[in-house]
Order: structure tokens, then C-alpha cells, then sequence
């Protein structure tokens, strides 16, 4: 008999990816900073979509629709993400920190890239229950801050350099693109004032990051 004996592989269930892993990590940080996770739909309406920076109108189209309102797959955070904080707005909520890890869809030569997004909104007065606040509006650089502090505990050591970006939903002197090195890392920005007047809006900041 030739047969060597061998014991049967042992399956690895449940194991933690180096995404999860690093999404885990993320939420941890995020929450201890005073931010509320949110989890918005993948599924959009296709009107949010003309809002967006040109690059990121192109949506992947649902075959099968379950209404108007969600027949088009996220290309960012962003819309969920500002409907959550209109929302909480409407009833009266103020100082609202949230963010969201999820994932964004993008056409690719006819299929569908799926990219892992990290998008943070601010609105309302930063570090007000801290002993350090002043009570000051929340602005472009408290975003910046949080990005920059989960850079560093990814120990991602690289300074985040800002190139200016058109984004119509953002106030125009406070909208950038956000680079490690060369490399793109998503964009940041100030809500714009017609935005914020329209919807009865506190200060408000947001940046969106690239996770893969």
C-alpha cells in the first residue's frame, strides 16, 4: 500500500480579509472620534447622479429596477451619505458626524469595477463635548484632520497633497482632489452656501477616500 496517509484539510471559515480587517479598524478609530456609522443603499436615483463631478456620472444601470428611485448603482458615498445627514437635518438634529465603508461601483469596459469607499460628513460644531472645543463650525480642515489621523494609524506615513477640484456641490475655493504621492486618494471639500441655504444646512465638510 502506497497511499500515504493524510489528514483532511480544515477549512479556514470565517476568517478576517485584510479589507475587514482594515475596515474594522476604521470604525473603531471613527467612532472613538465621536462619528456614527451609517449604512446606506448601493442603489441610487439616477437624477443624483447629474450633481456629481463628470467622471463619476457614469452609472451602472439595474436590468430589473425595483423603482426609478434605485435603478442605478452608487459611483460614491456621497449622495447616500448627504441624504442621511438632509434627513436627520429635517428633524432637527444638529451636529451630525457620519461615515460609511462601503462599496462603489464603476463602469470598466463594459462590466462593473467594485472599488471599498470610506466617505466622512461633518455639519454642525466640531469637538463641542470635548474639553478643548470652542464650539467652532465645523470647516474643510476638520475633515482633513480625520483623514490624516486614519492615514497614520494605517501607518501610511505620506503627506496628503490637495490639487484644486471642480465638484458644483462644493464650495468652489474649498473643493480638492486628495493625492498620496502620485497616487489618487479621493477628494474633500466644503459644502457649497447654495447647498447650504437651500436645506437649512449647518457648516458642513466631507471627504471621500479610496480604500483599495
Amino acid at each position: 500500500n502506497k497511499i500515504v496517509s493524510t489528514l483532511p484539510g480544515v477549512a479556514q471559515v470565517g476568517s478576517i480579509t485584510d479589507m475587514e480587517d482594515i475596515g474594522q479598524k476604521i470604525r473603531n478609530q471613527l467612532a472613538a472620534q465621536g462619528l456614527r456609522e451609517a449604512i446606506t443603499y448601493s442603489f441610487i436615483e439616477p437624477s443624483f447622479l447629474k450633481d456629481l463631478p463628470e467622471q463619476e456620472q457614469e452609472a451602472v444601470e439595474l436590468i430589473n429596477p425595483l423603482s426609478e428611485e434605485q435603478s442605478v448603482l452608487r459611483t460614491l458615498l456621497f449622495p447616500g451619505l448627504l441624504q442621511s445627514l438632509l434627513y436627520n437635518t429635517a428633524r432637527k438634529q444638529e451636529n451630525i458626524f457620519l461615515f460609511e465603508i462601503g462599496t462603489v461601483f464603476k463602469k470598466n469596459k463594459g462590466a462593473s469595477l467594485e472599488n471599498n469607499h470610506l466617505g466622512l460628513i461633518l455639519s454642525g460644531s466640531w469637538d463641542l463635548n470635548t474639553w478643548h472645543s470652542s464650539g467652532k463650525a465645523v470647516d474643510f480642515y476638520n475633515v482633513k484632520g480625520i483623514a490624516e489621523s486614519i492615514l497614520r494609524s494605517l501607518k501610511i506615513s505620506t503627506k496628503i497633497t490637495l490639487k484644486p477640484y471642480v465638484f458644483k456641490m462644493f464650495h468652489p475655493r474649498k473643493s480638492f482632489k486628495m493625492f498620496l504621492d502620485k497616487d489618487e486618494l479621493g477628494f474633500i471639500g466644503e459644502a457649497h452656501p447654495d447647498l447650504i441655504k437651500k436645506n437649512d444646512l449647518l457648516s458642513t465638510a466631507y471627504a471621500e477616500l479610496d480604500l483599495d
